[in-house]
């Protein structure tokens, strides 16, 4: 097995990960055949969820694999390097815009919203020194970056369209003593961008305590000490909260316009 499964407990070549990925599937024909006893009915969206996802870490790593093989040829990596951020930012504004198919505009919303907390984030850290310029580091950071801001994100369009609903008396009673939309939403966006963070910090105070983050974990799996580990994944984690709370609060902006019209009147569609 060459040294890689049998000493250091990981799959040191693809065919022995293959073996380990065809071994620990058994988990997983085992919850389908749980779902199907107790009629659950699971098991088409627990395969159709499988395939798609291992097909889509496996597209990511074959793009990863030749983004750091043009790092390492000194080619230009970086132009496909800001597609691939540029497709992560439309498939995550498209899932977060799915939350409200009703608002007018929500994947324009949810997509520069996302955009904006994960580029955010992720230049901070860029500037930092806590992030190197390389495709193994920012490839990997960025989809932590892209798929945290699309969860916040939607959570946050699918509370604040109920909250705004559930309070439009409230609001238009202030609309009404003159307040602008801005000042009307106010409450709204507060509740929903707080609701919609709730998970976030949440498992940020359960760090280490309940479980081990995921980058922290490979971390010391790969051989890296668990002081260092625990130091990066507390870098990761201000990246996710930093980033999530910048798009919690662009898509409750930008929601506004969604819900006014240019008059400060309430749009039909609420």
């Amino acid at each position: 097995m060459g040294g890689g499964l049998l000493s250091a407990g990981l799959p040191a070549t693809w065919q022995e990960g293959a073996l380990v990925l065809a071994l620990a599937s058994m988990l997983f024909f085992l919850v389908v055949a749980v779902s199907a006893w107790r009629g659950l009915r699971l098991g088409k969206d627990l395969s159709t969820g499988f395939i798609l996802g291992g097909a889509q870490l496996a597209l990511v790593s074959l793009i990863l694999m030749a983004l750091i093989e043009w790092h390492a040829r000194g080619s230009l990596w970086l132009p496909a390097a800001a597609l691939l951020v540029v497709g992560m930012a439309a498939i995550g504004g498209r899932r977060s815009a799915q939350r409200t198919p009703d608002m007018p505009q929500a994947f324009r919303i949810t997509t520069s919203s996302i955009a904006f907390g994960s580029v955010l984030a992720l230049s901070v850290l860029l500037l930092a020194g806590a992030l190197p310029l390389r495709p193994e580091f920012l490839i990997p950071l960025a989809g932590m970056a892209f798929g945290n801001s699309m969860d916040i994100c939607s959570l946050t369009m699918e509370r604040i369209t109920r909250e705004f609903r559930m309070n439009r008396g409230a609001v238009e009673a202030r609309l009404s003593l003159g307040a602008s939309s801005a000042q009307a939403m106010e409450e709204v966006d507060r509740m929903a961008v707080r609701a919609a963070l709730i998970p976030t910090i949440d498992r940020m105070k359960t760090l280490g305590v309940i479980f081990i983050p995921g980058a922290m974990a490979g971390l010391i799996m790969a051989g890296v000490e668990p002081l260092v580990a625990a130091q990066f994944q507390l870098v990761i984690f201000l990246m996710i909260v930093g980033g999530g709370v910048m798009t919690a609060l662009a898509a409750a902006t930008l929601c506004r316009g969604s819900f006014f019209n240019r008059e400060h009147q309430i749009e039909d569609w609420v």
